[in-house]
């Protein structure tokens, strides 16, 4: 694998497909965002349906609006430690994703964050979060959250078909 060093502060989808040497209907695409971000970009990898493994380095401190929306192919994630937000619809639509894990450094789960993530079965979220948003895990058929003891506010939830919720 060859790393390239981008330029700018945010990566941005053109130069990501490029630095991976995608193509249009090329192959599942693996994506790498390099270390030195400190912000995914808002709508940064939006509808890469072939979208199949993502690698969020410690460095990152906040995920923009729409950046993994609709990435129906990520099984699943890994957020890094220094991770403050998760910012709105940011992994809505991303049907395939199995479990979370939220740590204690991020503070707030925007609106609609999760919202359509089918195949999500199990949210941890961590002492530091103090407020989750508005259908945050709207239409995700979870077995299984364990909320932790910070969350101060909670938006409206509507459809979510869940069978436990630990608070701790």
């Amino acid at each position: 694998m060859e790393i390239i060093k981008l330029r700018d502060e945010f990566i941005k989808l053109g130069q990501a497909l490029k630095a991976a040497g995608l193509v249009e209907s090329g192959v599942d695409a693996k994506f790498v965002i390099q270390d030195g971000l400190v912000k995914v970009n808002n709508e940064a990898f939006r509808n890469c349906t072939k979208l199949t493994s993502i690698t969020i380095p410690s460095s990152v401190t906040s995920i923009g609006k729409y950046a993994f929306y609709n990435c129906p192919g990520l099984p699943s994630l890994s957020l890094p430690e220094n991770l403050r937000e998760i910012g709105e619809c940011v992994f809505s639509g991303c049907s395939s994703l199995k479990s979370v894990v939220i740590h204690d450094s991020i503070t707030s789960i925007g609106n609609e964050a999760f919202r359509y993530c089918s195949g999500l079965g199990s949210v941890t979220i961590g002492n530091g979060v103090k407020t989750i948003g508005e259908y945050a895990f709207d239409g995700c058929f979870l077995k299984s959250m364990t909320v932790g003891t910070g969350v101060i506010k909670i938006g409206a939830w509507q459809t979510m078909p869940y069978k436990t919720i630990w608070l701790t």
